[in-house]
């Protein structure tokens, strides 16, 4: 079992592998996009038709707030292909960020 305070101590892209790992474990076809210029996505996920893009976010402090989601909420726009976009953090998220996900269809 992998501590969180490790998780979150990590550097943020072997944080983006292990996201891609899991993903690629729970039978996905994965993409690990580069580092720079990924618009938001950080790993595309692939599973019959069905398409995940995910934002991975190693947060080290505090919670994911509800900015965080209305900004990553726009990848259904960028990426119309996307049937589920995916916050996947390190740590927490408050409750507004919560609420809003699931107004705006994100999964956390």
């Amino acid at each position: 079992m992998i501590r969180k305070a490790a998780i979150q101590t990590i550097d943020p892209r072997a944080f983006e592998k292990l996201i891609a790992h899991l993903w690629k474990a729970k039978g996905y076809d994965v993409t690990l996009r580069s580092e720079s210029h990924d618009r938001g996505v950080d790993v595309e996920a692939t599973k019959t038709g069905y398409k995940e893009v995910i934002q991975a976010k190693r947060n080290s402090s505090g919670n994911i707030g509800s900015q965080i989601v209305r900004k990553y909420a726009t990848l259904y726009q960028q990426i119309p292909t996307a049937n589920a976009v995916v916050i996947a953090a390190a740590g927490g998220f408050t409750s507004e960020a919560t609420e809003l996900a699931d107004d705006l269809n994100v999964t956390l």
